[in-house]
């Protein structure tokens, strides 16, 4: 794979934390196209301004005067630093000292973080939010020792990615004040997914998306499902971008392939940034769960195995000599994972038929995935979908989003595609929802 082209130095963690990325114009979108994906992007903001999800707006939230974080890893530190930004004072925990170290350096000489291993300094938080591993035993013990500091005002909330709140609300004796705040990159995305378990209040939901503006960033309030929405859509793009490399599709092809569509980064570099271990995990959860987004891929486990985990190893699909450097072609990743794929094919540069091949492909499952969503009524609006998928995940804003740039290509198109998948993998069976819209000629946005 000497042929494989650089991947952009914009996916990289050293990114902007403006909120936003560079836009990179894709091949095969003209002028017009990219100005009428933009205007519609636009329109999904400005509507989000007034329709966060399912949150009732008639309750005012409580404004956060104080926010308290269990964890003090990188999610923890990144949104400690948000809050902070907005004046808002923070105490931040961990048992571990070399973690607690961390954030004292992060945070040093600056009076509105308070660093500790106690829990009674978070009685004085309105906000408590638990940024520690996707394990439910250790999320358990946490969530008691918060529910036991925290004050009877205070909103509780777990930053999960993918474990759903009715597998944790029995953690906590007030389920009502239990919620999901799920901060998809802090530094870098501006969408924050806000979820109410099953027995969440509304008042804390309104009280959850309060805050996400408070940091002045996008909430939308949603219904509980395993990966929730953003991790969902992720979770099919990954899932089928592995598919294909099992197929013989190289990894720089397929990652070459979707930054041209206009992805800031390909699949692959995506899983290295989250960590193969992080997906997996997730990934895991949510077919644990039934979800039929996923399946049990033996290229990740293989890649945990061989303790490739990505930019925080050094290694995983690419090599990285530097963490927060450029990806370098990995010569040796074709022989580990050899026993996985059915054949070699040589890289080819990238040609407009060509990433539209690819990224019908494996956008397809994403667009069924989001029909699943709709069905199970997850989202107040499918507009949402869009939002979470761009603002959460980089979905090219010039598209207009997932389902957006769907009307472009045409629901019937993409359910051939579909059905045509659906021949070695049932679950690519289009759903109800895309069956009676091809039959009827209807699209997502009328």
């Amino acid at each position: 794979m000497t042929d494989q082209p650089k991947p952009h130095s914009t996916v990289t963690p050293s990114v902007s934390t403006s909120g936003t990325f560079p836009l990179v114009i894709a091949a095969d979108l003209s002028d017009s196209m990219s100005r009428a994906g933009l205007a519609n992007d636009a329109r999904l903001i400005h509507r989000n301004q007034t329709h966060p999800g399912l949150v009732d707006l008639s309750l005012l939230p409580r404004p956060v005067q104080r926010l308290g974080i269990v964890g003090c890893g990188l999610m923890g530190r990144s949104i400690a630093a948000l809050a902070v930004g907005q004046g808002i004072p923070v105490t931040m925990i961990d048992a571990a000292e070399p973690a607690l170290d961390l954030a004292r350096e992060t945070f040093s000489g600056d009076s509105c973080v308070t660093v500790t291993s106690q829990y009674a300094p978070l009685a004085e938080a309105d906000l408590i939010i638990e940024a520690v591993v996707e394990t439910l035993p250790v999320k358990k013990m946490v969530h008691q020792r918060i529910e036991s500091s925290a004050a009877t005002h205070a909103t509780i909330a777990s930053n999960t990615s993918s474990i759903p709140l009715s597998s944790m609300e029995h953690h906590f004796k007030s389920h009502e004040r239990f919620c999901g705040i799920h901060f998809c990159h802090p530094e870098v995305m501006s969408l924050v997914e806000v979820i109410a378990g099953p027995s969440t209040s509304p008042q804390t939901t309104a009280n959850a998306v309060g805050f996400v503006r408070q940091l002045e960033k996008m909430p939308i309030a949603i219904k509980d499902c395993a990966g929730f929405v953003v991790n969902r859509l992720l979770s099919a793009m990954l899932n089928q971008s592995l598919r294909l490399l099992g197929s013989g599709i190289p990894v720089a092809e397929i990652d070459a392939a979707m930054r041209a569509f206009g992805f800031k980064a390909g699949p692959f570099e995506i899983i290295d940034i989250i960590g193969a271990d992080t997906c997996m995990y997730a990934g895991r959860t949510m077919w644990e769960h039934k979800l039929e987004c996923v399946s049990l891929s033996p290229i990740l486990p293989r890649l945990v195995k061989l303790g490739r985990l990505g930019r925080k190893t050094g290694a995983g699909f690419y090599c990285y000599p530097d963490p927060r450097g450029d990806a370098v072609d990995d010569p040796e990743l074709q022989t580990l994972i050899a026993p996985y794929v059915k054949f070699e094919k040589v890289p080819q540069p990238p040609t407009p038929r060509g990433i539209r091949a690819l990224a019908l492909k494996i956008l397809a499952p994403v667009v069924l995935e989001a029909t699943r969503i709709l069905e199970q009524s997850i989202v107040d609006d499918f507009r949402d979908i869009d939002l979470a998928f761009t603002h959460g995940l980089s979905f090219p804003q010039q598209r207009g989003g997932l389902l957006y740039w769907a009307d472009q290509i045409g629901i019937k198109d993409l359910l051939d595609i579909l059905e045509s998948l659906a021949i070695d993998d049932p679950a690519h069976t289009p759903t109800a929802l895309l069956n009676s819209m091809a039959s009827h000629g209807t699209r997502f946005y009328n």
